[in-house]
């Protein structure tokens, strides 16, 4: 709420609210993927889900 009160915003697919789940991730890594020019992974476990 206070970043988007302060001009920023949150852009989800998902409803406001909606609790953290696993296959939720790549989903949301799609979005932040799509808003960059590019991607670094600096260093990522085996099941990091960066990969």
């Amino acid at each position: 709420k206070e970043i988007v009160e302060t001009g920023g915003a949150v852009i989800s697919e998902f409803p406001l609210g909606t609790a953290p789940e696993m296959g939720n991730f790549p989903v949301r890594n799609r979005i932040v993927s799509g808003m960059s020019l590019g991607t670094l992974v600096v260093a990522s476990g085996l099941e990091g889900g960066s990969m």
